[in-house]
């Protein structure tokens, strides 16, 4: 735990996003807090939780005059944002940091998200974000590529990379050049049509077409070995929501090392194809379309 606050601690993104059950995202924004703004700067105690220092208690009680922290009952509404943007137009003090909080991120409406957003774009100096969320799946794609992203998961599944998600996370599939595909490459079919596959029963007949992501599809070429490993696995509907989930999380940790609009689109993409699962009996068709359309 110490080591993933220093870490956090050391990132200079302003906007992070922690991602888990409430109970333990609040529990480590607190601890880092505490690491932040702690009189005795926490040296005396490899535990934070043990310090009662003023600082540390206001910070438990919610009441440190350093940090606004929002949990809302449902949804977020315009007045929540408001109340940022009325303490953010002051000027810090140099060194001086602020911090504001927003439990269930994942409950920001499209309005209040994008009005968030124009804030995020750029903070004012030592103005700083901490988004809490169970499910970063509806927090917009253009939010997750400013923050630094740290995942906490239940019971770890297999730590070894699954054959078909190496395909994906090798930098030589996703940063094909121009001249690769126009010389290199040959025999590349064309996206399948979208009757077709909605014929089959994907996501309940909804394409994540062109329409659907909002990228352009591209001519990837189905390579023997793509589906050689599709075969062999043949991954069900669940285990396709939990490689998407997988892949999600590699290239936002990706991001933060070396963000680029590329890593942007294919997180982008990764979100939208997550959001329309694949109905029963169609995951070879969702694998297929997913592979095809991957942005390069």
């Amino acid at each position: 735990m110490i080591e993933l606050i220093e870490q956090v601690i050391k990132t200079n993104v302003p906007t992070k996003i922690f991602v888990g059950t409430l109970e333990k995202t609040q529990e480590f924004t607190t601890l880092v807090l505490q690491r932040y703004l702690c009189l005795k700067k926490s040296s005396e105690h490899s535990d934070l939780s043990e310090c009662f220092c003023r600082e540390c208690q206001n910070i438990k009680n919610r009441q440190h005059y350093n940090i606004m922290w929002l949990s809302p009952s449902k949804n977020y509404t315009v007045t929540d944002i408001d109340l940022i943007l009325d303490k953010i137009r002051f000027v810090l003090d140099k060194n001086h940091k602020f911090f504001f909080i927003l439990d269930n991120a994942h409950t920001l409406t499209t309005v209040t998200a994008n009005r968030l957003l124009k804030i995020l774009e750029e903070p004012p100096v030592g103005y700083n974000f901490f988004l809490l969320t169970t499910n970063i799946y509806n927090i917009l794609p253009t939010i997750i590529s400013r923050a630094y992203v740290l995942t906490f998961t239940g019971e770890s599944r297999d730590s070894q990379i699954h054959p078909l998600l190496n395909i994906f996370c090798d930098k030589n599939f996703f940063e094909y050049s121009t001249e690769q595909l126009q010389g290199e490459h040959t025999g590349l079919r064309p996206v399948p049509s979208s009757p077709k596959l909605a014929s089959q029963g994907m996501g309940g007949g909804c394409l994540p077409s062109e329409k659907h992501t909002g990228l352009r599809p591209v001519l990837l070429p189905l390579s023997s070995e793509f589906e050689s490993i599709l075969k062999k696995f043949k991954p069900t509907e669940i285990e396709t929501i939990e490689l998407l989930d997988d892949l999600l999380e590699y290239f936002i940790k990706l991001s933060s090392l070396e963000s680029n609009k590329k890593i942007r689109d294919i997180i982008n993409y990764i979100i939208k194809f997550r959001k329309m699962p694949p109905g029963p009996g169609s995951c070879d068709i969702f694998w297929k379309t997913f592979y095809l359309n991957f942005p390069i």
